[in-house]
């Protein structure tokens, strides 16, 4: 119970910052409308009594006026909650989207936690819009409750004592089959990620053909049942138990309310308008303590995702873990680097990752020196650390140990900004224009027509009639869909047009084109290194024949460099690098276009 009161004043200062006009009102106007009914019930008394002795006029005045606030507060508080959970609402999707542009690394998603986290709030996205709402029933039920506790002791002292009771046997029972449901909850959110994650496996457009031809479906609605239903059975028992709880406690209180309204119409001294009163009382007092059950339920749901949003907002970026030593962990220190100050260029130095402590490293005693202008080639197997190696170059992921030199070196002007495209890069559904001007907003349509062209893109340019405003993607909005290949263009050109990087990274980011597109790509837009004089241009790749265009190919292996150097030197150095190069030629035939597959 103290936990939930300690998650109430976060949640009320979350409301306050959102707006502060719509929370004093919504506020303000619930407390009227949980006083009002009591305070009308001294006013029907004084109606009844008056109009005996022919005074009924004044006191029916007023209880019609008071009906009148009652109704106004009931709106003006539904009207207020209404349009703060939409302020809200905003509030909280923009704190979520903020946290994740403050991270300059991504660290943080390798914690268990967060996707925990973040499947609970996407999954429960409407409870916290329904804060408001939840918050105002509670302030309207306390509003309620003490007016009449209040009313009751004047009337008839019995019944308040009813009241306060059937009130926290309510209460109490309500927050116990809450806390129950919320470590269930808690406990199968896993199950929940693993439903969702499998509902949209099966409804997706993109592995649909896979699914369909494969028999996969069936075998996956088998798997999305079981958890399902397992999950469901467990929950059911405990909504089963919260529902007897509160039956329980619904019944205690009625025993209450009938033994205290018996003492109440028997013992008090009670005129007729008395009577009615205490009758309107125990109605009142019953539908109140009915009401708190599911207002608890509410509230509490809306607490528990308001808290996971916090903690998923506040999650900061891991610390490194420290480098573990032992043979195999000691890191290659190449003298070199030490120059690299004077010399100038990006510089790897003695650098390690590690995922997780008790994991191999990712990449081990990494070094290197990158002189300015140079065009690398990343080679190596799957899983010999080539995209761990460029998260590390991007700033994306900070090493356990070791460093990398700031990009200032590459330049005497300092802060140059990264660019990068990923393998799996982001399919912005925008306009083709803004699609490429993400990577430089300031660029005018003619550099983005520029670029678009220079990295494949001029036949979306002719598709679209060269309107940079067509919208691309048809999952948000009404637009064209474009295939792997177009948006892995336009994702190109969006890296392509940040103005002289100081490093330039390229992560399997031809991925969906065919070799000759490839082919022409590596040979002008990689070319950026020597055109800019001083931009690092990293890529990393699969297909061993664009590393010959490099100025340098380092070969990883298991989180090493193993080799590096030009393709020419390590392919007379007959290492790794010339038998991957060999393997790889060999389904392929030289054209007069460039490399191509048999």
């Amino acid at each position: 119970m103290s936990q939930r009161a300690g998650q109430v004043a976060p949640a009320v200062r979350e409301l306050w910052a959102s707006s502060r006009s719509l929370t004093l009102v919504g506020a303000l106007a619930a407390v009227v409308a949980g006083a009002a009914p009591p305070l009308l019930g001294l006013v029907a008394r004084h109606a009844v009594n008056g109009g005996s002795e022919g005074g009924w006029a004044v006191p029916t005045i007023l209880l019609g006026a008071g009906i009148a606030v009652l109704l106004a507060a009931t709106w003006t508080s539904y009207a207020a909650m209404t349009q703060l959970s939409m302020v809200l609402g905003r509030r909280l999707d923009t704190a979520a989207i903020e946290s994740e542009e403050r991270r300059s690394a991504t660290d943080h998603l390798e914690l268990d936690r967060i996707p925990e986290l973040a499947a609970a709030v996407e999954e429960q996205r409407d409870a916290l819009s329904s804060l408001p709402a939840a918050l105002g029933s509670a302030l309207l039920i306390a509003a309620s409750a003490g007016t009449l506790v209040a009313v009751s002791l004047v009337v008839a002292p019995v019944l308040a004592v009813a009241a306060v009771v059937g009130l926290v046997v309510v209460a109490v029972a309500g927050l116990q089959a809450q806390e129950r449901l919320r470590a269930v909850t808690r406990a199968t959110a896993q199950d929940t990620r693993l439903t969702r994650a499998l509902f949209a496996l099966m409804t997706a457009s993109g592995p649909a053909m896979d699914i369909r031809t494969s028999g996969t479906a069936r075998l996956l609605l088998q798997r999305y049942r079981s958890v399902w239903d397992d999950q469901d059975d467990r929950l059911h028992r405990v909504r089963r138990h919260g529902v007897l709880l509160s039956v329980g406690a619904q019944a205690i209180v009625t025993a209450v309310f009938v033994a205290s309204l018996m003492v109440a119409l028997r013992v008090e001294d009670l005129d007729a308008g008395g009577v009615l009163l205490v009758v309107l009382l125990s109605i009142q007092l019953a539908t109140l303590c009915g009401s708190v059950y599911p207002a608890l339920a509410t509230l509490g749901l809306c607490l528990t995702v308001l808290g996971q949003h916090r903690e998923l907002v506040g999650t900061l970026d891991p610390a490194p873990q420290p480098a573990a030593t032992g043979p195999g962990s000691v890191p290659v220190h190449d003298e070199t680097v030490d120059r690299a100050d004077e010399e100038g260029g990006l510089v790897v130095r003695d650098v390690v990752v590690r995922y997780r402590p008790e994991l191999p490293a990712a990449l081990d005693g990494v070094t290197l020196r990158i002189p300015p202008g140079c065009l690398v080639a990343v080679v190596g197997e799957n899983g010999s650390g080539k995209s761990t190696l460029v998260n590390v170059l991007m700033g994306l992921r900070r090493p356990t140990s070791g460093s990398v030199s700031d990009l200032s070196a590459l330049s005497r002007e300092g802060g140059r900004p990264r660019s990068g495209v990923f393998q799996d890069f982001a399919r912005i559904e925008s306009t083709l224009g803004e699609g490429v001007r993400f990577g430089s907003p300031d660029a005018v349509d003619g550099a983005v027509r520029a670029v678009l062209e220079e990295n494949g893109g001029a036949p979306l340019l002719e598709t679209f009639g060269d309107d940079l405003g067509a919208r691309l993607g048809s999952t948000s909005w009404s637009g064209t869909d474009l295939s792997g290949g177009q948006w892995q263009r336009v994702a190109l050109s969006r890296g392509a047009i940040v103005d002289r990087p100081g490093l330039l990274v390229l992560d399997e980011a031809t991925s969906n084109l065919d070799p000759f597109a490839e082919q022409r790509f590596v040979e002008t837009q990689l070319s950026m290194a020597q055109r800019g004089g001083d931009t690092v241009v990293v890529f990393v790749t699969h297909r061993l024949a664009a590393a010959r265009l490099a100025d340098l190919v380092v070969v990883l292996s298991e989180g090493r460099v193993v080799e590096q150097g030009t393709h020419e030197e390590l392919m007379d150095a007959d290492g790794v690098y010339a038998e991957m190069f060999t393997v790889q030629s060999q389904g392929y035939v030289m054209t007069s276009e460039g490399a191509g597959p048999v």
